[in-house]
């Protein structure tokens, strides 16, 4: 259901959506508490492919659906973390 290319609304809702409303809920809750998001390598888009190093300054350049959703999610959450205060962390997994 993400899509291939761009994403549908039901991929933007849980993929960048989701965690958004995950952190605010910390937030409220434990306002001190450390949020990580595990994001996905897939925000590099080609950059990370065939096993060749990315180091974490490469630029994301996604090119999946799904690696521009969890790019929105990384974009939404450092926005809230800058004007919360949000003690947050991003891993970007890969496979």
């Amino acid at each position: 259901l993400c899509g291939r290319y761009s994403p549908s609304p039901e991929a933007v809702a849980v993929n960048a959506v989701g965690p958004l409303r995950a952190a605010e809920a910390v937030l409220a809750a434990a306002p001190s508490a450390r949020f990580v998001f595990v994001s996905s390598c897939l925000v590099y888009g080609e950059a990370a492919q065939d096993g060749r190093p990315v180091s974490e300054d490469c630029p994301a350049r996604p090119d999946t659906a799904y690696g521009r959703t969890k790019l929105q999610a990384e974009e939404r959450l450092a926005e809230l973390a800058a004007t919360s205060g949000l003690d947050l962390r991003i891993a970007r997994s890969f496979q």
